[in-house]
């Protein structure tokens, strides 16, 4: 059987870009670009989320600046900065510039066809992206979420009730939780794994520090947090759920108020595979 193992990433990775207009001007004298460039940025300074784009687009021969975001008229501007387009001989006209900084190489290469912008890759970012983690899709590791994720999901079909797989560190110990469906409303495989392993003598109690978790459907929001407060690195679900937290209704992982953070895989085995 073919798997697919997938990023549930905290924001969307496309490379489709938000934008918003701008009235930009094209700057016949290089000399002046200094002085306009320090004027306009007194009075219509970048705030710290807009500071991804640069103040110049430079092409050879020709210089055009950013004026102000979110307006497309000249009579939307200051008087002193209608003063300087007058001066100085500008010519404004609008432009689609990036709502937002990019997060990807991708999002990075259609930004800057709209207007130049500051981008610093992240390579591991990149590799989870690109499927490049050896650590997740290396060939060794690979086989082991399959494996984990098989017995999930053998437990489901064969035995008819919920498992939950838990990976310690290092990957040297790993420990199926069984358990029947017991119609509570917290009686979700993860919140009786979590319950059961802080009744246990062990020192770490609900703690599961640094543990990979596999499960068969998407956690709710319940189990989502009780994992969050777990302080899991890795958690996998193969079946979505229309209450799920982590990629369905909500991405958990996204919201940055959470002094947690992990990593969220869709693991699940491809079209027309059979368990």
């Amino acid at each position: 059987m073919k798997w697919r193992l997938d990023p549930v990433m905290p924001f969307d990775p496309s490379p489709d870009v938000a934008t918003q207009p701008a009235l930009v001007a094209r700057v016949p004298d290089q000399k002046k670009l200094s002085s306009i460039v320090k004027t306009l940025g007194a009075i219509y300074p970048l705030t710290e989320n807009q500071q991804f784009l640069k103040r110049v687009k430079k092409k050879i021969g020709s210089w055009t600046v950013l004026v102000r975001l979110g307006v497309t008229a000249q009579s939307d501007l200051h008087a002193s900065v209608q003063s300087l387009i007058a001066e100085h001989g500008l010519e404004p006209e609008t432009a689609i510039v990036p709502a937002g900084p990019p997060q990807t190489r991708a999002q990075f290469e259609r930004s800057t066809q709209l207007w130049p912008c500051r981008f610093h890759e992240d390579k591991k970012l990149e590799d989870l992206l690109g499927h490049r983690d050896p650590d997740l899709w290396g060939g060794p590791a690979l086989s082991r979420h399959y494996a984990h994720m098989a017995s999930v999901l053998t437990a489901r079909t064969r035995a008819g009730h919920d498992n939950v797989v838990l990976v310690h560190p290092g990957g040297t110990e790993s420990r199926n939780v069984h358990l029947e469906r017991d119609g509570l409303c917290t009686g979700h495989p993860v919140m009786a794994a979590i319950t059961q392993s802080a009744s246990n003598d062990s020192p770490a109690g609900y703690l599961w520090s640094d543990c990979d978790v596999y499960l068969a459907e998407e956690p709710c929001l319940m189990c989502s947090m009780a994992l969050v407060h777990a302080r899991v690195r890795q958690i996998f679900f193969c079946f979505p759920s229309p209450s799920g937290a982590l990629q369905t209704l909500v991405r958990l992982h996204a919201l940055q108020p959470l002094n947690h953070k992990f990593g969220v895989f869709w693991l699940r085995p491809e079209h027309g595979g059979s368990l």
